[in-house]
C-alpha cells in the first residue's frame, strides 16, 4: 500500500485542482495520482 507523506498530502488539493482544470494537459497524470491516493486511504 502506498502511503502519502505530509508534503504529498498537503499537495493533493493542488494536484486535484490542476487535474480538474479544463485546460490541464496533466489530467491523466492527476487522475493516476488521485487513484493512488484513494488506494492508500
Amino acid at each position: 500500500m502506498a502511503v502519502l507523506t505530509d508534503a504529498e498530502a498537503r499537495r493533493m488539493p493542488e494536484l486535484l485542482k490542476e487535474a480538474l482544470s479544463p485546460k490541464s494537459i496533466t489530467l491523466n497524470k492527476g487522475e493516476k495520482q488521485f487513484q493512488l491516493h484513494q488506494i492508500s486511504l
